[in-house]
């Protein structure tokens, strides 16, 4: 009973593994992305826009790619200008606003610096006396 199931399964993923191990192949493909079929003589492509086309020979389908992308060239015509009034505002990166927000920062900073240090001058002024004598001393 157990080795029935198992001749079951194994059929079944026989049937189901070998025709896609047989599809695939370990074939590296060219920088256009396909590559000569030794078996039959053709190129065929596996990757990019003509990815599953078969051509008599590399030198075909590279003029059938070339051709094809010389037409989505065509298609892509440069965009007008937006006009001023319709552009996007421009948003800055959040490091912008970081570091714009420590500037102002060490501004107001510095601002309270100066108070303090105006302060400390003038409490300096009333220990001493109006003479730079301390008045503390006798």
């Amino acid at each position: 009973m157990m080795r029935s199931r198992f001749a079951v399964v194994l059929a079944a993923f026989s049937l189901v593994a070998v025709p896609v191990l047989a599809l695939a192949h370990p074939g590296g493909v060219d920088a256009t992305g396909g590559h000569r079929e030794t078996a039959t003589g053709t190129y065929h492509f596996h990757k990019g826009p003509l990815a599953g086309q078969s051509f008599p020979t590399k030198e075909a389908a590279q003029e059938a790619l070339r051709r094809f992308l010389e037409n989505q060239q065509q298609k892509i015509e440069p965009a007008a200008p937006m006009p001023k009034e319709r552009q996007p505002e421009v948003v800055k990166p959040a490091a912008e606003d970081r570091i714009e927000a420590l500037e102002k920062e060490n501004v107001d900073l510095k601002i309270r610096l100066e108070r303090l240090e105006a302060q400390v001058a003038r409490l300096e002024l009333e220990v001493r006396g109006d003479d730079g004598k301390d008045k503390g001393r006798k």
